[in-house]
């Protein structure tokens, strides 16, 4: 319908985006979600919730906002020093054909007798984002005032509602990123990209694709793999900790218990 009618509305739809940027306002209305929820997979158990995924439905006029929002934060997510070279995901012109050739130089390039490379998969990633981690990292690269207060509306008043066959459920948001939104995927390189900053003075690379992540630890024993393997699955357990809030609702901040165990898979 916007496409058919922009002709006639596109001075209009213009002035609305300008007045929230300069007003700093992203409406509420713009940005409260329908939720469908949907079945993983065939195979998936239907009496588990882990087993759905809940897709937002945003307002057309919420989109369109996000993206002009979204046009002036790449510079800041992707092309900032800060940003991690080696973040695969949500990247124009990077994909995972980039990030295969990436890892078989960095296991070359180990020093070690031996390679491991630790494998993280950060469960529950894009709906535990921390907002003020958002907020923090925007700070942190100079964000125009305007452009981060408009994200901050963006973060406040928020709500989704889930319709059900007999209730509907209107629920505050208060964390994550939406499936289905279009700053979501800028929001989690964002912070995501501390994460390449603290691993990498543990092991080599790291390299991901969104939240996936792979860091490669060296030694010229077995038994010095494990130390090394150790203290990089701790420091990448606090780093997550400074980007997702917790499932029980405690602070991101406080530091996560210390794995004793090494492995060559970890979902944290």
């Amino acid at each position: 319908m916007i496409k058919e009618a922009w002709p006639e509305m596109q001075v209009d739809i213009v002035e609305m985006l300008n007045g929230c940027l300069a007003q700093m306002l992203f409406p509420r209305q713009y940005k409260t979600a329908l939720i469908r929820v949907l079945l993983k997979a065939d195979d998936k158990d239907k009496t588990d919730p882990k087993s759905y995924r809940p897709i937002s439905l945003l307002p057309v006029m919420g989109k369109i906002l996000e993206k002009a929002i979204a046009g002036r934060l790449k510079l800041l997510v992707n092309n900032h020093p800060r940003s991690a070279e080696r973040q695969y995901g949500f990247r124009i012109g990077k994909s995972t054909e980039d990030a295969i050739p990436e890892m078989h130089e960095i296991v070359g390039e180990t020093r070690g007798k031996y390679a491991v490379g630790l494998l993280f998969d950060i469960s529950g990633a894009f709906d535990n984002v921390w907002w003020p981690s958002i907020l923090v990292n925007l700070k942190d690269r100079d964000c125009p005032k305007n452009l981060y207060g408009l994200v901050r509306s963006y973060l406040e008043d928020t709500s989704a509602n889930i319709i059900g066959p007999e209730k509907s459920l209107e629920k505050n948001i208060t964390k994550g990123c939406p499936q289905g939104s279009v700053l979501g995927p800028l929001f989690w390189n964002l912070i995501f990209d501390e994460s390449f900053e603290i691993t990498g003075r543990s092991g080599n690379g790291p390299i991901a694709f969104a939240d996936d992540l792979i860091v490669v630890v060296s030694a010229d024993s077995r038994s010095g793999i494990e130390p090394k393997a150790n203290e990089v699955i701790s420091v990448v357990l606090e780093a997550k900790a400074t980007a997702i809030q917790n499932e029980d609702g405690n602070d991101p901040a406080k530091r996560l218990p210390r794995y004793q165990k090494t492995t060559n898979r970890e979902n944290t």
